[in-house]
């Protein structure tokens, strides 16, 4: 997840250095991408970014039950697949 926003990012010309730097273009990107009143796809995509925060603390913490972290990731890497196709980057 981190990686597709980095790439869409950079492809756009801009360069993340912090993990805060990668929330903030998400909050830049989900209501773009959701394009004018879907509110419903941008809280999606704020949604699955805090999973995959959550889940980047859990590869350290190791906080969640196995099915939980499957699912968090699932649902990580269908958006990032989202967000590849609608910035042409698949």
């Amino acid at each position: 997840m981190a990686e597709t926003v980095k790439d869409i990012s950079a492809w756009h010309g801009g360069f993340i250095h912090t993990h805060r730097a990668i929330a903030e273009v998400v909050d830049e990107l989900a209501p773009l991408v959701a394009g004018s009143g879907d509110q419903d796809t941008a809280n999606w995509i704020n949604g699955v970014f805090l999973t995959a925060s959550k889940l980047h603390s859990n590869f350290y913490e190791d906080e969640l039950p196995e099915n939980m972290a499957i699912g968090g990731l699932m649902q990580c890497e269908e958006l990032a697949d989202f967000l590849r196709r609608r910035f042409g980057l698949a």
